[in-house]
């Protein structure tokens, strides 16, 4: 035991791949929101109907690798943080369009919590029809607005 130091490395943390209804997604490919690898990517943009997404998430300690915990949160849909268990893979399914910020943050073997956090901000464009209803809303309020003008300006 006298021989046993204190593991003072804090590992970084990268998120290595993104996937799309469980399917891997690369920035090489066709029609992919990625502009280039999720591991260098600081913000992604996802239409509507691409709103149910993985994250394989890693530490890179390498000093008794198995003892690294993960922890992530999704500001604006988590409440609290939530620690990796077996799987390092983080699946989010039918959010609402918006605006997210994903976390995620390690700890060493030791269980001492880096102060750094791996950051990638979300963007999920609302649905088209969200869009056409709110186009509908305004040509109503506008059509009613005219009317109630001719109508009081004739009187």
């Amino acid at each position: 035991p006298k021989t046993f130091t204190e593991n003072k490395n804090l590992p970084p943390v990268v998120i290595t791949d993104f996937m799309l209804f469980n399917k891997e997604v690369r920035a090489d490919e066709e029609n992919t929101p990625l502009d280039k690898s999720i591991t260098f990517s600081d913000s992604i943009t996802l239409q509507a109907n691409q709103n149910s997404f993985s994250f394989r998430i890693a530490a890179l300690g390498y000093q008794v690798p198995k003892m690294n915990k993960l922890m992530y949160r999704l500001d604006g849909f988590d409440k609290d943080w939530i620690t990796v268990g077996e799987s390092p893979i983080v699946t989010y399914s039918n959010l609402w369009h918006g605006d997210y910020q994903f976390r995620v943050k390690a700890s060493n073997s030791d269980g001492i919590w880096g102060p750094e956090e791996q950051l990638l901000y979300i963007h999920i464009r609302p649905p088209l029809s969200f869009h056409l209803g709110l186009l509908h809303l305004f040509i109503v309020v506008y059509c009613l607005l005219c009317i109630y003008f001719l109508v009081f300006q004739a009187t």
